[in-house]
């Protein structure tokens, strides 16, 4: 017996009148959590619950039960913007986060007493990527203004520790015209 024929998606619903189409569309959104977020944002216009929710979570990333700091894993941050970035409706949300978990790095990096007495290597290169992402992205949306000053005042912040020359470099990379 041969295999079933792939239809593409969009002529399987091309071929859907109104009503099977709407059943179609909301047995997606119940199966799909993400895209029933997606929607509810979207169709409301306010992604403020959705953003403030991500930035509590990364703050629980970054703090123990009893509100100490401690050291995330890459990984937790990562998905916790990943997951956001699904549901996100704007581009500028993303963008938020993005400098939220940078700024959470670097009052990590100047507050926490478990960083002045050990190094973390992984979680500077993470904070470093997450930054050269940030400045792309701003870049790419031509919002790189906007988010500049915060990032120089950022970096320095960030004098007397071991980042602030990466911090800037990363920074210049971002900001330098394409050749």
């Amino acid at each position: 017996m041969s295999a079933p024929k792939r239809v593409s998606l969009r002529k399987y619903l091309s071929e859907l009148d109104a009503e099977a189409l709407r059943e179609e569309i909301e047995r997606i959104v119940e199966r799909f959590p993400e895209v029933k977020k997606f929607y509810l944002a979207d169709l409301s216009g306010d992604t403020s619950k959705l953003l403030g929710s991500a930035k509590t979570q990364l703050d629980k990333a970054f703090r123990d039960k009893n509100g100490n700091w401690r050291c995330p894993k890459a990984s937790k941050l990562n998905e916790i913007v990943r997951d956001f970035e699904k549901v996100s409706v704007f581009r500028e949300d993303v963008l938020e986060l993005l400098l939220y978990r940078i700024r959470l790095s670097v009052d990590f990096t100047l507050l926490s007493e478990e960083y002045r007495y050990m190094s973390f290597p992984a979680f500077e290169n993470s904070m470093l990527v997450a930054l050269g992402r940030l400045c792309k992205l701003a870049k790419d949306y031509q919002a790189l203004d906007k988010y500049l000053p915060q990032l120089e005042e950022m970096q320095l912040q960030l004098e007397g520790y071991s980042l602030p020359r990466e911090f800037a470099e990363t920074i210049r990379k971002a900001t330098e015209p394409e050749q």
